[in-house]
């Protein structure tokens, strides 16, 4: 069973139970939270309790002091339908910091939610359970292609050459087929699409989770959306799936999807706390820049059944392989344990950088090209960047037989399926 695979993410929610009173994980609907914590709360000798059983739900509303009072670990599922018992646990906690209390799963982002947020600020481990990578599918080995790439900029510090630096840097790296990233792209990382065979299943699973989504998940998290249709959030999730990798005009969104303005908003907000997408902010470089957010969808699945990905040309779409090269920087920026900042640039006369990782003083920054060999004004941008940027390292991606070559100082360029 898909179910049953091992998750990366298993032994970090371990070992932040080992100091934390609380830990909180969350993601998309049908990842796989449940099956992850229940598994661990067994192995850690502890009570599972899930709010989708109404019984539960109604003990927890009407006496949540009692309902927490427990010996042992206690695991809730979908803990953000009983938001009354988060200041509760809060005065728990201050009577009794203890590691490894509460261990929480929810469909949305808790610290997006004001009335938990205030009151587990400071108590709680915040954990993202993303969708399969495929190393995880795979149950192979993560790759290590962005902590490489600031080990090398960490070496060129040191008088190491450059070639040196990035012929180390490629021993570390391995190729990964493009039959397996075509999979990847089309079925996406949820378990039950991620393993299934048959397309047509695929197809209706897909359908059946925008259904739910639209008409129960995101009324549950936004009220005032009770009015939205499922047409008119099916054509705005559609609009959203055309805008990947790009800035959102939510006013044209809107009127492509029927919606007033403040209706969009709502739900982009909405979706955003549901962790369908991420808004990644703008690196503010110039007067030029684009100042707003640019969506990320978190799941190709999801995204490629919206604009009707095939899977015999899907490496040929640039779109699908930025969102295919995003999960899988997603992916291994959860694995870093100094925080990474994840930022783009876009200036009004079309020169972009779609990825720009910050770790303290140091940024990497990365760009694909569909071109065998990009020439020299292709990257001009990221020459500015590494010429701005005095702890940086500039990555071109390009075609999977690409040869890997140094372009310039600190520019190196790729193949795009080394990163995987």
């Amino acid at each position: 069973m898909p179910h049953s695979r091992k998750r990366f993410l298993e032994p970090v929610i371990r070992s932040a139970l080992s100091w934390s009173p609380v830990v909180g994980l969350f993601g998309l609907r049908q990842v796989g939270k449940t099956t992850l914590v229940k598994e661990l709360t067994d192995a850690l000798k502890g009570e599972f309790e899930t709010f989708d059983r109404e019984i539960i739900l109604q003990r927890a509303r009407e006496t949540p002091a009692q309902f927490l009072q427990r010996d042992s670990l206690l695991t809730i599922d979908e803990a953000q339908k009983a938001p009354q018992i988060f200041s509760i646990m809060k005065d728990l906690i201050g009577i009794k910091r203890k590691p490894g209390r509460f261990l929480l799963t929810g469909s949305v982002r808790f610290t997006l939610k004001k009335e938990i947020r205030e009151s587990l600020t400071g108590r709680i481990v915040m954990k993202e359970l993303l969708p399969f990578s495929l190393a995880e599918a795979l149950q192979i080995e993560k790759s290590v292609f962005l902590k490489e790439a600031f080990h090398a900029l960490s070496g060129s510090h040191h008088g190491s050459s450059e070639h040196s630096l990035f012929d180390q840097f490629k021993r570390k790296l391995k190729y990964t087929s493009p039959r397996q990233l075509s999979r990847l792209l089309v079925c996406g990382g949820l378990p039950v699409p991620c393993f299934a065979r048959d397309s047509q299943k695929r197809k209706m699973w897909f359908e059946a989770y925008f259904e739910t989504l639209l008409t129960r998940d995101v009324v549950l998290v936004e009220p005032s959306l009770f009015s939205l249709s499922f047409r008119q959030g099916l054509s705005f999730l559609k609009e959203l799936a055309l805008a990947q990798g790009n800035e959102v005009i939510l006013s044209d969104s809107a009127i492509k999807s029927s919606l007033t303005p403040l209706m969009a908003r709502r739900l982009l907000r909405t979706l955003e706390i549901l962790a369908l997408v991420d808004m990644i902010p703008p690196d503010i470089r110039s007067q030029k820049a684009i100042r707003k957010s640019q969506v990320e969808w978190k799941d190709s699945g999801l995204w490629g059944y919206l604009t009707g990905q095939e899977q015999d040309n899907c490496l040929s779409d640039i779109k699908a392989v930025h969102l295919l090269l995003t999960q899988e920087f997603r992916s291994q920026i959860s694995d870093f344990d100094d925080a990474i900042f994840w930022y783009f640039y876009r200036n009004r006369d079309g020169a972009d950088i779609p990825w720009i990782f910050k770790k303290g003083g140091q940024s990497v920054a990365l760009k694909f090209y569909p071109s065998e060999v990009p020439a020299s004004h292709d990257w001009r941008i990221l020459k500015k960047f590494v010429n701005e940027n005095k702890s940086s390292l500039a990555l071109v991606l390009g075609p999977e037989k690409s040869t890997p070559t140094v372009l310039d100082k600190k520019i190196w360029f790729l193949p795009f399926n080394l990163v995987f």
